[in-house]
Parts: C-alpha cells; structure tokens; sequence
C-alpha cells in the first residue's frame, strides 16, 4: 500500500516497490532515459517451437532431430511432440473445420485456456465479464502458422498493452523517459514475417534472435547469461511472512466485497491456503489491488 495504485487506474505490477526503487536510484545517479524489457519475452521470447518451415524446406533429418531434442529439455512423450508440435499445426494450416479441428478443442490444455475462474469471484462478476467479444478489437493474422498467430495473440494482449502503460507512468513519476523498445512496430512486423524457428530452437538460449543482434554492443558475458532471476520467492515471502498483516487488513471489511466484485470469505480462505504452503492463484494479486485502489481513491 505504501506505493499503492495510481489514481488512474487499479492496475499496479507485484513488484512496483522494487522497480521505484531502481528508478529513485537511476534518477539519482543523472540518468535521463531508460530502456524498457516490456513484451521483449513475448516478442522475441523463446515460448513457440515451430517445425514448419524445416517441413517445407525438406529438413525431416533436423526436425526428427529437434523434435526429440524438444522431447528430452521438455519432458514430453514422443506422441505428445508429434501431435501438438507437427500434426496439429499441418492439419490447422490446411483448415481448422473436421476431425482435427474438433480433437485440436477438445485436447486444450489449462495452458491454452488460462487459469480457471477464482472461486472469489461472484457469477454475476464472471457474466458481465464474459458478456460481448472483448477481442474483437485485436488484430489477426493469416493463420498460416498457427505459433506465429500465437505470438501475435501474445504480443496483442491486453493485459500487457495496461503494463507498458503503467510502465510510462511509473518512469515519469521518477523524471526518466521510458524507452520501449519492444513496441516498435518494424520490429513486430519482422518477427510476425519470418519463419518461428528462426526465433527459438530447442537447443538454442532464449531470445537467439536479440543475442545475435546485439553481439559487439553487449558484454559476451551478458550475451552468454541464457536465464534471468525470478523475483517470485519475494512475492510468495510478502504473502507468507513479511507482509501476512497486511494482506489479512486488506482482506477484512473489503470495500470490493461491499461493491459485489468479489466474494471476501473465498478470498480470505483462499490466503489461508498460501499461509499454508500453497502458491497464490495467479489473478490474487489483482484482487488486493483493486482493494487498495478503492481504499485509496474510490472510497
């Protein structure tokens, strides 16, 4: 709460507290401008393997050698990789109606669909959430390979459309120009136009195409580094340990829950669930930021 929402809007990334920090630091030290790493893992991000362009190109020595090559770092079974890395996007290039259309339905996974409902959220919040085609205005694209529609779908998202905005706001807040150089449009439209498996291979690093094209103007030893750090331990720690008050005080008398957004008892029993050594549902967050939100600015 401390660095809380801004007027503007509920919307505030988990570890804004950190990134202030950095930017009270970077503003401090004279820095004027600042890249931005927004949507670079959707972009350029190593997520899709494709195998098609080999399939066209005749490579069928490289795909079988890639195939169980993406069988063995991803600990799929051999049938799983045919069918969802090879038969599912030939037969969804050739057309999506018939029998695979129909099996391409039925085997989507949780990772497809997103997570499941939270429990905290009551029917008529999931309606009025689910009523009207809250995609209709995003771009498509040619469906000619099912993982580049993919990356356009990712790169589109609203979600992160809200983060690269928040993400100018929070730079200003600190006088630092926010650079974002993942939301140059030249740069979409080139990774959109060339074949996915000249992005990410399974035995390559994540993000080949920007450590190629940053060779001679990043350190090697950057180059090389082929993983970040995930600050996600902090988040789990704050819910657990530092910041469990905090969390129950947001919890209790919820001005959401008087509103009719969510359902209080379902969240606080669901807190009660990360006390207990369970991870939090991934839209958990979002529940304690719009109570903060209103607490701040609405009530």
């Amino acid at each position: 709460p401390a660095s809380g929402p801004d007027r503007d809007e509920p919307f505030l990334g988990v570890y804004q507290a950190a990134i202030e920090a950095a930017l009270d630091a970077a503003a401090g030290d004279g820095v004027s401008v600042m890249l931005g790493g927004d949507r670079g893992d959707l972009l350029v991000g190593g997520f899709n393997i494709s195998f098609l362009a080999l399939l066209r190109d005749g490579r069928w020595q490289t795909v079988r050698a890639e195939a169980e090559r993406l069988a063995r770092l991803a600990g799929l079974s051999s049938s799983t990789v045919l069918l969802d890395y090879l038969l599912r996007p030939i037969f969804s290039r050739i057309g999506r109606l018939g029998i695979m259309g129909l099996a391409q339905r039925v085997r989507k996974g949780a990772s497809d669909i997103g997570p499941e409902v939270p429990t905290w959220l009551p029917p008529t919040m999931v309606k009025r959430a689910s009523s009207g085609d809250l995609t209709s205005s995003r771009p498509t694209g040619s469906a000619a390979d099912p993982w580049r529609e993919r990356r356009l779908e990712f790169i589109t998202e609203p979600m992160h459309m809200r983060g690269v905005a928040w993400s100018e706001r929070t730079y200003a807040y600190y006088g630092v120009g926010f650079a974002d150089p993942f939301s140059d449009v030249r740069l979409a439209q080139h990774v959109l136009s060339i074949p996915q498996v000249a992005l990410n291979r399974p035995e390559h690093v994540d993000k080949r195409l920007l450590r190629l094209a940053m060779r001679g103007i990043m350190p090697d030893d950057a180059l090389r580094r082929s993983g970040k750090v995930s600050p996600h331990p902090l988040w789990f720690r704050a819910l657990r340990e530092w910041e469990s008050e905090t969390v129950r005080g947001l919890l209790s008398n919820m001005e959401a829950g008087r509103l009719g957004f969510v359902k209080p008892q379902a969240l606080r029993a669901h807190h009660d669930e990360i006390l207990a050594g369970a991870n939090p549902h991934p839209e958990f967050w979002w529940a304690l930021t719009l109570e903060m939100w209103l607490r701040a600015h609405w009530c």
